[in-house]
């Protein structure tokens, strides 16, 4: 296929409104080319303005630069060089850079911007996707599909209707969520401050679990403070990062321009504080610290078995312990047990022998000493972001699952990783974002799950590890699975599918159990004998395989519970909940509900829990990325 004189190589990406191809040139330079596949008149002009805002904005201005346009049997097309460096986006994925890298790239945008804003044009659609990296290692704008001029009389050139809403969510300014058509260069300030947040803390200014939680928390304007985040971050430039995400955008700097001054003015002169307050202000924190670690655990006496966290042995990681609620048993947390601001969300947790390990998005595996609560190394080689995590018993061999899903049709990636070595092997065959994965006790079988749509049938599949990695007979069209466990033996795969559960027997081949007329299930678990599932109401059933009527239901969580965990007696079980809360169960002498935690007041969300083998502690990892170990204390 050819565009022009082009030679077209393949796909990079699509959208709503057209395709960008990668191209090389008569003369061997690289191409992206923006073919543009609606055809409706509003697409047409759209396409045309893109092109003529291209045609003033190039690679000196901060933007990348336009080489032709055309039309062909395809479409209209737009060429631009093709920049191997990547995008932001894949940077942040790694985690928060250097503050002085933030900042120089920061400023970089901020050059474009203004020279947007200089020529009445707004992009109203930065974001890390749109923006690349040149051979120099200098960040360029692209995509201005979405750009609008705009006049400081008020005037403004727009193609968008009243009321409607165009660009990203998460770093659309509150006014551009309510009116895409009447804003301004404020818009802009506010998307650069979401980038700066993100370039520096490693997390999005404003998260959430869907499109309306994040747009809700837009509107407020409820920011976590980034010096609470990444503590080493200049005062000053959190004042900045505050200002560009200010709710009301005549709060915020005017324009790229203002934003410029105030990075490259840096911070602001202080008198030097007398040596006497400082020593002061030292022993005031000194006391606090004191007080806060000095706290005792209450327990009523002879009350049931509670969580209480245990005082990490090594040094803590991140920011400060965090504080939770905890219900009528009044549970203390003292500290926690490690955190990684750099990982980010942390997708998956796994507990070993020794070890314990987290993934998350900057795609790799971490690895965490349990007995003193500290990161030993972090295993590199994962092309794509980490969605799913196992280990074997031991910790000598772990699974990983990933993908994006913001490409669903492209073949996930799935890998057995040697801790010991710190290297890893390539398992092809699945089509779609590997998010779910089982490995045995002894690390010999492996089961792997995939699925391009959330309601669509997704690929689940079955390999032996003893020599090699070997495909066992097994590959199942079911419904996505969310989670997956083995049995103790490994003879038994249990996982909970957005159809409710389904059980895999090894040795006999055949699907052994369905949960009958099941919605879906998230987290599941298995101690060998029962199975356990988080259901979509919020209820955690049991189910014996051999009696589906018997299957007591635990009630409490006000919604689905992700991700759940026995102790290795059997006699407790944890589990995390989106409803933002851990809760802790007791499975002998009646089932009950012991304890719980309330991560909403931290403004953070429990995403994995798992037992340590000892049977007395439990992991708990968080969105932030913090990892928390609680003590279960009683009988």
């Amino acid at each position: 296929m050819r565009l022009g004189s082009h030679e077209v190589l393949g796909e990079i990406g699509r959208g709503g409104m057209g395709v960008v191809l990668r191209a090389r040139s008569p003369d061997g330079r690289d191409l992206a080319i923006k073919v543009l596949k609606k055809r409706d008149r509003d697409a047409l002009l759209r396409f045309e303005r893109e092109r003529l805002m291209f045609e003033g904005l190039g690679e000196a201005q901060g933007f990348v630069p336009l080489v032709e346009a055309g039309e062909s049997s395809q479409g209209p097309y737009l060429v631009m060089p093709f920049f191997p460096g990547g995008t932001l986006r894949a940077r942040i994925e790694k985690g928060p850079l250097p503050v002085p890298d933030a900042v120089a790239i920061g400023r970089s945008l901020a050059r474009a911007l203004a020279a947007a804003h200089a020529r009445g044009i707004v992009h109203r659609d930065l974001k890390p996707e749109n923006v690349v990296f040149a051979a120099t290692g200098e960040p360029l704008v692209l995509d201005l599909g979405l750009a609008k001029h705009w006049a400081p009389d008020g005037g403004s050139a727009s193609l968008s209707r009243t009321g409607e809403v165009r660009g990203s969510i998460g770093y659309m300014a509150p006014e551009q969520v309510g009116d895409s058509k009447s804003v301004g260069p404020a818009a802009d300030v506010f998307a650069l401050g979401a980038i700066l947040y993100e370039l520096v803390t490693g997390l999005p200014a404003f998260a959430g679990d869907t499109a309306i939680e994040v747009l809700a928390r837009v509107q407020s304007g409820r920011v976590e403070p980034v010096e609470r985040l990444r503590p080493d971050a200049p005062a000053w430039l959190c004042r900045a990062i505050g200002a560009c995400l200010a709710r009301d955008p005549g709060a915020r700097p005017a324009d790229g321009g203002a934003v410029l001054a105030l990075l490259e003015r840096g911070p602001a002169r202080r008198r030097r504080r007398p040596l006497a307050a400082l020593g002061a202000v030292a022993l005031v924190a000194a006391a606090v610290v004191a007080a806060l670690t000095l706290r005792p655990g209450e327990r009523s006496p002879g009350g049931p078995a509670r969580a209480k966290a245990v005082e990490p042995a090594g040094p803590k990681l991140g920011e400060p312990p965090p504080q939770l609620r905890f219900d009528s048993r009044l549970l203390h947390l003292d500290g926690s047990w490690g955190s990684l601001a750099g990982q980010g969300r942390i997708a998956a947790l796994a507990v070993a022998r020794e070890r314990a390990f987290t993934v998350g998005s900057d795609r790799r595996v971490h690895v965490w000493d349990r007995a003193k609560g500290i990161e030993l190394s972090s295993l590199a080689g994962a092309r794509d972001p980490i969605l799913a995590l196992a280990a074997s018993a031991d910790g000598a061999r772990v699974a990983t699952g990933g993908g994006r899903p913001e490409e669903p049709t492209r073949p996930g990636e799935l890998l057995v990783w040697d801790v010991a070595r710190g290297t890893c092997a390539p398992v092809g065959g699945l089509p779609g974002p590997v998010r779910s994965v089982a490995l045995s006790g002894d690390g010999n079988h492996l089961f792997a799950a995939s699925w391009e749509r959330s309601d669509g049938p997704g690929e689940a599949s079955l390999w032996t590890l003893e020599s090699g990695i070997v495909p066992e007979p097994m590959t199942a069209r079911w419904p996505p699975v969310n989670s997956a466990a083995f049995s103790g033996n490994g003879l038994r795969v249990v996982a909970a599918t957005a159809k409710g559960m389904r059980v895999w027997d090894r040795e006999s081949r055949t699907e052994g159990f369905t949960s009958p007329g099941r919605r879906t299930s998230y987290g599941v678990a298995t101690n060998g004998e029962a199975i356990v599932e988080g259901d979509y109401d919020g209820e955690i059933v049991f189910w014996d395989p051999g009696d589906p009527t018997r299957s007591p239901r635990l009630k409490g969580h006000g919604a689905p519970a992700i991700s759940l965990a026995f102790s290795p007696d059997g006699r407790r079980l944890v589990s995390a909940s989106r409803d933002r809360t851990v809760r802790l169960w007791a499975l002998d002498q009646g089932v009950g509900e012991l304890d719980r935690i309330d991560f909403a007041p931290w403004d953070d969300a429990p995403e994995a829990v798992a037992f340590e083998p000892e049977g007395k502690t439990f992991l708990v990892a968080t969105a932030r990325g913090v990892l928390l170990r609680f003590a279960v204390l009683g009988k």
